[in-house]
């Protein structure tokens, strides 16, 4: 058995470490919902709440980590939030149901799986007026 006390993993090892812990884990930890006005029109604001892993670390680390978002709406691409943890929709536009990929890059895995894409959805019920 690999002994991980020690700081120096093999690159296997440490790339199934990460696989391994990141399969159960969801990157989203929250998706807030509220609205704002704009200049011209209200706005509803869908803003995500993401682990803090990549840019989002307090104090970064040496292997290049990234987030890659891309948010869908009613099976859609909303390209302008590429990359985006916040989106701001026109209220009157903004019904509908949104998922959204998150996807965790490292150096550390080379290997493409499933444990580091993960998406989450939310459905948006009420215009901005109404609630």
């Amino acid at each position: 058995m690999r002994s991980v006390t020690f700081p120096n993993l093999c690159k296997v090892c440490l790339e199934t470490l990460w696989i391994n812990l990141l399969k159960d884990l969801d990157f989203v930890d929250n998706i807030k919902e509220s609205c704002k006005k704009g200049h011209t029109s209200t706005l509803k604001v869908l803003e995500l709440d993401l682990l803090p892993l990549a840019n989002l670390r307090k104090i970064p680390i040496v292997p290049k980590e990234a987030y890659t978002i891309t948010w869908e709406k009613d099976g859609q691409v909303l390209s302008q939030f590429t990359n985006k943890t916040r989106a701001e929709i026109e209220d009157a536009k903004s019904l509908g149901v949104y998922t959204i990929y998150v996807k965790f890059s490292t150096e550390e895995v080379r290997l493409e799986s499933p444990s580091v894409q993960k998406y989450s959805h939310h459905k948006v019920t009420m215009l901005c007026h109404e609630s």
